[in-house]
Parts: C-alpha cells; structure tokens; sequence
C-alpha cells in the first residue's frame, strides 16, 4: 500500500468516524425513556407549568457520559430561536433527521469527539465545577437595581463559560419601580439566556417591576416568606388600564409566555379585575389554567379549581401557592438549598467568583452617595450660587453643573430622577455638557466686557 492510499483510507475512515451519531438516553419525566441521536434534529415536548409544549430544532452545548446526558440541560436552537431546556422536564424526545452523513455509533469515537459546544463546555469547566454566578438584586427598580449589574454580570458568564452553560442566581428583593426600566432588565436577561446561560430568580420580596424581572427568569425558586406579583402601573394614585397603555401589558404577557406561564396569571397580575384559576391533575401535575374578568369566568371552573385571584384583588403569590400550581419551582430558606435545588455538587453553595456580590455592593455604595449628593446638589442649584458678583456666580453655577455631570457619568437615572432638570436618562450627560458649555461663554463675555 502506497502512502497516498493510505492517506486517502485514513482520511475515508476519520470522516465516517466523525459524522457517526450520538444517541444518548434521557430518562423522561413520566419516567420512561428515549434513546436519541442528538447529532440530528430533534423534537423536543417539554413540561411547562405541568403544560406540554413541543420544540422542533437541534441540541447544543449537551454533555454527556457513558451514552447518558452529563448535566442538568441543555440549549435547543429552531425557528423560535434558542431555548433553554431542563432535562427534567422532558416529557418525549426524539430524532426527527440527520446532521450531514451520521450514521450508526461508534461508542469509542463519541468519546473522543464532543460538539463544539461540549468542547466549550469542557473548556469553561476546567476546574471541574459548573460555574455559578450570584447577583444580588435589592431596592426600587431604576434606583438600587439596575440592569447594568445584570448585564455585567451576564459579561461574567460569557467569560468564565464562553459556550453558555452557566448558572445565573438572581437574588429579588424589591417593592418595584420604574416600567421603562424593568423592560430594560427583561431585554438584558433574555438576552443572556439567548447565549445559552441558565438565569434562576431566588424570591424574597418581587413586586411589580421586582416580579417582571422574575418572571424574565428560566426558573424562579422562593424563600419561605417570599411573596411576588401586584404587577401595577401607577400614574399618580391611580392605576393604569391597559387601554390607556396596551404595551405595558403586552409586554407582561410576552414575558408570561416566553417563560412557560399562563397569560391569565399575567392579566391579574397587572389588574384587579381579571381573575385566575387553576386545576391540577393529582396524578400527572399537569396544570390547567383559567381566566375572567369583572367577576365572569370565560368558561365554567371544574370540580376542584383553585381560584387564586378574584376581582377585587391583584394576583400575589406566596411561598406555598406558587409551589404548588408551578409558578414555582422550589422554596429555599438559604443559599445551601439553593445549591441542593440547583443539584451543586453535594449540595454545597459556592461561586465561581464574588464578582456579583462586588457588582451589588458597589452599585449600593454609589447609589447612596449619590442620592445624598443630589440633595446637596439641588439645593445649591436652587440659589443659583451664592457667590457675590455675576462672574463669581457664575463660577459657582459651573462648578455645581460639573459635579451633576460626574454623577450623571456614574448613575444616570439617578440624577435623572432625582436631580432638578427632569431629563431623559439618555440624554442626561448631553444636556448639562450643552449647560455648562452655555454658561461657559456667558462668562467669557463676561470678561471680555
């Protein structure tokens, strides 16, 4: 045999070996099983609020051992874009067509040739831990919390975990906030989820904006005395219809539904008057949800229906309901439970670095410097400078402006909300730079008399 036909052989026999199929067996959730090659494509139905909804597309970034999945998800690419699926929810899975020339297994070979997204998992898992990242989230949406940290601590992720994979807690503290803001954080956390992290609402206290941001989540867990919903949007003292703003609502049910729950429960989040319902199949957890409104049911409740908002209250959920018709997915009293619902190695909590916890501390120190500082600030602005003379005044009047700025540069809608100009967040910086520069020339022509 001359070198270039054995060439030509082993170049025949590494490109058979490396189309060869990965059919893996998943252990379903009515506890059969299903033997998959997860090199082609797949159809995937999948336990959504004990709902079955079923995905057509293809597996990325799924570890796998001795013919079995090595972790506890896995991204599912299709024409809905990318969704991450958790493995113990699959309900069916099975091949639908074949990835290029795969053909029958070679047991020896799959071991040795993971996809590009194992490889990136193995490369980001090194240490032999999943990486985890934890993110404090405290305060008045807009004010103490921010999607900036959100989409640092996103940054985070794609570093230590570049082909997704990573394991995001969101720790939810908060009495709400600003609408405009809280759609800024649902686009930032579906954005991250996008790149194939898994983003988990830990819930103390999520209220209206709070809950918006929970609901953007893959999962949410509670504390014991956790409490989540009253999704509102106020004007003044009063609340506002969705006819006199649609879009917020809108946006309510999108996020309801993207994450697997009922668009009832998002309607009396937002409103009184809608109602909510919900039967559960002791047998299978399945969950069938109902809805009405003004003190009507769209259709009859059944024998057995939870009625768990009526008309003259907002949908709240606490610790024990929400477990028990799915919204939730767990109760953990501290972060080691936290670490036993995520299923951590012997169910011990760390993370990979403190950089979350740095992110929620810095932020909480500038912010209440910050505030303290617009106080003071506001004031002197208000006089316009004290100084004596025009020129000293308008020293003064510059200085006050430079010191808005710096805090502008640092914490935008802070001083946007709590400064005296009444700007838009976005603008904020351009217009006390257009200020100062105003003021500027005035004392310039001050001096040239």
């Amino acid at each position: 045999m001359n070198n270039r036909l054995a060439h030509t052989i082993l170049f025949i026999a590494f490109f058979a070996a490396s189309s060869f199929a990965e059919d893996i067996r998943f252990q379903l959730a009515n506890g059969g099983s299903a033997v998959v090659d997860v090199a082609s494509s797949v159809e995937v139905t999948v336990l959504e609020q004990g709902v079955e909804r079923t995905y057509a597309g293809r597996i990325e970034g799924l570890k796998t051992k001795a013919g079995k999945p090595d972790g506890q998800y896995f991204m599912l690419e299709g024409d809905f874009g990318r969704k991450l699926i958790m493995i113990r929810d699959v309900a069916a899975i099975a091949s639908t067509g074949s990835r290029g020339s795969a053909q029958a297994k070679d047991p020896m070979f799959s071991d040795r040739s993971p996809t590009s997204g194992q490889a990136a998992d193995a490369e980001a898992d090194a240490s032999g831990k999943q990486v985890v990242l934890y993110l404090p989230l405290e305060g008045g949406v807009g004010q103490e919390f921010r999607h900036q940290e959100i989409v640092k601590i996103g940054e985070y992720a794609d570093e230590l975990s570049p082909g997704g994979g990573a394991i995001i807690v969101l720790k939810i503290n908060s009495n709400g906030g600003l609408v405009a803001e809280s759609i800024k954080i649902n686009d930032t956390i579906r954005e991250i989820k996008s790149r194939g992290h898994r983003v988990v609402s830990w819930i103390r206290k999520a209220i209206s904006a709070g809950c918006n941001t929970a609901m953007a989540c893959d999962e949410i867990v509670f504390n014991p005395l956790g409490t989540a919903g009253s999704v509102t949007t106020v004007r003044g003292t009063a609340s506002v219809d969705e006819s006199q703003d649609p879009a917020v609502m809108e946006h309510l049910i999108m996020t309801a539904k993207e994450s697997g729950y009922s668009e009832h429960v998002a309607r009396s989040m937002k409103l009184n008057r809608y109602m909510t319902a919900y039967v559960k199949d002791p047998e299978t957890g399945k969950v069938e949800w109902y809805g009405g409104v003004d003190g009507n049911w769209y259709e009859p409740l059944p024998e057995g229906a939870v009625v768990i908002s009526t008309k003259d209250q907002n949908l709240s959920f606490n610790a024990s309901n929400a477990l028990a018709c799915g919204f939730s997915r767990g109760t953990c009293r501290d972060l080691d439970e936290v670490a036993e619902y995520l299923n951590l190695p012997d169910g011990e909590w760390y993370v990979t670095d403190t950089r979350g916890e740095k992110l929620a501390k810095n932020w909480a120190d500038t912010y209440k410097e910050c505030t303290s500082r617009m106080q003071i600030l506001s004031q002197r602005w208000q006089f316009k400078g004290s100084a004596e003379g025009a020129e000293a005044q308008l020293q003064e009047r510059i200085k006050i402006l430079r010191e808005f700025l710096y805090w502008a540069r640092k914490a935008p809608l802070v001083v946007a909300m709590n400064g005296p100009f009444g700007m838009d967040e976005e603008e904020i910086v351009k217009n006390i730079q257009r200020q100062i520069k105003l003021l500027e020339q005035q004392l310039r022509d001050l001096r040239r008399g």
